[in-house]
């Protein structure tokens, strides 16, 4: 099957793991056969024009088969997701009319309404090919709120029209329903080639916790992903296991706000961040640790854990949202609501009972829900069916 695919964000130049999760979908699709092609639109305002001129994208690439394209537009009235949709799109109808032969493609998949969809939607009208949307957002709810009234009518349309929605996971869904009542869930895929059981067994004797995830500032993220809840419950966890770890990878402009957390709670020395980290060495540190912990209040997902459980590790996470459709008793704990003490009690669990967890089960359940082959078949079920 031939399918294009248009994400509402992707990789930059230097930051090669946003929407690592997009590629690896398409990667997954191209080895079982199908041709995929990436479309992308690299949009700028005028707070980031030093940026659009000093564009250093490749415009054209291939990565493991995959065919990526991608141009850059300038958006005088961008802000946030406002004010840009319609040039996304000129830049997406560019690229295809350019590129692309007539009838290339069998099925068109945006990732995320705003606005991957809308290009989707004005693209599939033209060349008459259905098109289904993944939605990942995990702003959705905050987003529409600040567009306008024509604006979420323009985000109806897209789900009304759309052959197929898909949401990433069961609380999500519930976010979309008020706009569409026939929704699929299908999580995000993780690279289980990549993401594998370590080759030796632990040697060291002290109990290594990581976390990972991006820092940024916007919308209070780096809040909501619970890194200052887990800085506070390390203050006393490592007062009782002086010979446990806490390794944090990451980077953003909410960094430097991390790195004074530490200072404040007297941390300095004792929590090691490790900065921005290839897929290559996320994997790495994965295998390295003994537990991956996020206690994030709002996951949609959460692509990190999956990637902690097919290297065998158990993962601490918050129930309530993502991490419900992903963790079991098997393979971590999910705790109640974000709090300080619910999370001290998991980590000292965790580190008393570890041996429980049982590194095999915990991979062969994320590969069996998650896994490249298991992915990319419920994918091409619901492009068979959406045409």
């Amino acid at each position: 099957m031939r399918i294009l695919m248009i994400p509402s964000f992707f990789q930059e130049k230097n930051r090669l793991t946003l929407g690592s999760f997009f590629l690896e979908q398409a990667i997954a699709l191209q080895k079982e056969g199908h041709q995929v092609t990436i479309c992308y639109a690299d949009t700028y305002s005028v707070k980031y024009f030093r940026d659009f001129f000093h564009y250093e994208e490749k415009t054209q690439t291939t990565i493991e088969g995959v065919r990526i394209l991608r141009d850059r537009v300038f958006c005088p009235l961008k802000h946030g997701l406002k004010g840009h949709k319609d040039s996304f799109y000129r830049v997406i109808d560019k690229l295809v009319q350019k590129e692309c032969e007539k009838d290339s493609f069998d099925v068109i998949h945006a990732h995320c309404s705003m606005w991957a969809g809308y290009a989707a939607m004005k693209l599939s009208d033209k060349l008459q090919i259905p098109y289904v949307i993944t939605e990942h957002s995990s702003g959705l709810k905050l987003d529409m709120d600040q567009l306008s009234e024509q604006e979420r009518e323009q985000v109806a349309l897209t789900y009304k029209k759309a052959a197929k929605v898909i949401c990433v996971s069961s609380s999500l869904r519930k976010l979309v329903l008020p706009f569409r009542s026939e929704i699929e869930v299908v999580g995000n895929v993780v690279n289980d080639s990549l993401f594998q059981l370590p080759n030796n067994r632990k040697t060291s004797e002290h109990f290594c916790f990581f976390s990972l995830c991006h820092m940024y500032q916007a919308d209070d993220m780096i809040r909501s992903k619970g890194i200052d809840l887990l800085l506070q419950a390390w203050k006393q966890i490592e007062k009782e296991y002086p010979q446990a770890t806490l390794t944090i990878g990451g980077d953003g402009d909410a960094y430097p706000l991390v790195v004074q957390w530490i200072k404040e709670l007297g941390l300095e020395g004792r929590v090691f961040l490790t900065g921005a980290l290839s897929r290559e060495e996320t994997a790495a540190k994965m295998q390295e640790c003994d537990c991956f912990v996020l206690p994030s209040r709002f996951e949609t997902f959460g692509v990190v854990y999956i990637e902690a459980m097919a290297c065998g590790k158990p993962v601490i996470a918050v129930k309530g949202t993502g991490p419900d459709d992903i963790v079991t008793p098997e393979s971590g704990i999910l705790l109640e609501k974000q709090d300080l003490q619910e999370l001290i009690h998991a980590m000292r669990v965790m580190i008393r009972e570890n041996a429980k967890y049982d590194r095999d089960v915990i991979r062969a359940h994320a590969v069996e829900h998650f896994g490249e082959k298991q992915i990319a078949a419920q994918l091409e079920k619901i492009y068979c069916s959406s045409r």
